[in-house]
């Protein structure tokens, strides 16, 4: 593509090129552009990693985000929480829970701070997939500080997950804290 208009090519062009692809292609387009750009001699950056891990996430490719995410981490690229985020989405229409569960579990590795939406990603898949007490922890995270802390999506969720496991001790629970709450909430 490049050499046929005798331009060269630098990293900014590369990480338009794969944006590009993937708007107008998909995962796969946005894939052989990276591919091409490392024939052209150039590491992708995190920022290219990403465009290509949305791209599987609107494609539900979870097993393409997971390979990308090892391929980043092996040539030393480290992941942000966008590129994280990316590919925990990418697994919310499968059942695939616990890859979910290792992605977000990468963020506490790889010193991210995960947000009150990575949060309510996670729970969604694992409520999903019946895994409605690793919700139940990450409710907990949140809780104690995480993100920015639950919010009416984590509340929804959780009770989602709880209803679908039958879990009425943890509904009957979760609605007296959402109605301390809001109760707290209008009274400040």
């Amino acid at each position: 593509m490049f050499s046929q208009r005798h331009l060269q090519p630098d990293a900014v062009t590369f990480g338009l090129f794969v944006r590009l692809e993937q708007v107008a292609g998909g995962w796969l387009a946005a894939l052989g552009a990276l591919s091409t750009m490392r024939t052209a001699g150039f590491c992708p950056n995190v920022m290219n990693y990403a465009v290509l891990l949305r791209a599987c996430k609107d494609a539900g490719s979870w097993q393409v985000a997971l390979a990308l995410v090892s391929t980043m981490l092996r040539e030393g690229v480290r992941p942000d929480v966008l590129a994280v985020n990316a590919a925990i989405g990418a697994c919310t229409e499968t059942e695939s829970w616990e890859v979910a569960v290792g992605l977000f579990e990468l963020m506490h590795k790889e010193a991210l701070a995960p947000s009150t939406a990575s949060a309510n990603v996670v729970m969604k898949i694992c409520g999903q997939g019946g895994a409605w007490h690793i919700v139940l922890l990450v409710m907990d995270a949140l809780r104690a500080g995480l993100g920015e802390g639950q919010d009416a999506v984590s509340y929804g969720t959780a009770l989602t997950a709880y209803g679908r496991a039958r879990r009425s001790d943890q509904i009957s629970s979760l609605l007296s804290e959402v109605v301390s709450a809001n109760t707290e909430a209008c009274v400040a």
